[in-house]
């Protein structure tokens, strides 16, 4: 009897390992074909925003569209004519191809003194349009997609909430972006 649990028991162990390596070397679906960072062809990873209207959202809530999300530190003068070129000259432009804009006010402002986000988006950014969000800032976002204290810093993120496109400096890019969207 004793010898007959100790071999299912074996048997049940030597499954379970089994199971182990086929899952970690053999599964292939979609959702773990990507691993998830900060470089082109990565799952963008998931990150809280707070959203100027109050909301708390991840930004896997934006999965299912397109997205253009931009780092900012709203005392940097090319942030904050980036936000300008952005809204006058390219807002509707990425908007009439389906692409939610979400600028992100970087951890505190880099520790700096700087305009709140609200401010920012009325003074800079043309203020609230549709399809076109301001958010603040956790520490460890920041840490996530800024990790190298960069001013501005943006990623276009597919429907499939993998990165794209990468880069620095959205107001010099704005035009080579959008032509390749």
């Amino acid at each position: 009897m004793k010898r007959s649990i100790k071999f299912l028991l074996a048997i049940t162990i030597l499954l379970v390992i089994i199971f182990a390596i086929y899952y970690t070397f053999f599964n292939n679906s979609n959702s773990n074909s990507h691993s998830i960072g900060i470089n082109i062809g990565n799952l963008a990873p998931d990150i809280k925003l707070y959203l100027t209207n109050g909301q708390i959202i991840n930004l896997s809530y934006f999965r299912g569209q397109n997205v253009l999300l931009w780092f900012v530190a709203t005392w940097c003068s090319s942030c904050q004519i980036g936000a300008q070129m952005l809204s006058s000259n390219y807002y509707q432009i990425l908007h009439n191809k389906g692409y939610i804009i979400i600028v992100v006010e970087l951890y505190n402002d880099l520790g700096q003194p700087g305009p709140s986000i609200e401010a920012f988006a009325e003074q800079f950014g043309g203020g609230f349009k549709s399809g076109w969000f301001y958010a603040t800032s956790t520490q460890e976002a920041t840490l996530i997609y800024d990790p190298n204290g960069y001013l501005d810093i943006f990623y276009v993120i597919n429907k499939n909430g993998i990165i794209i496109q990468k880069g620095y400096d959205l107001p010099a890019s704005l035009p080579n972006l959008i032509n390749s969207l």
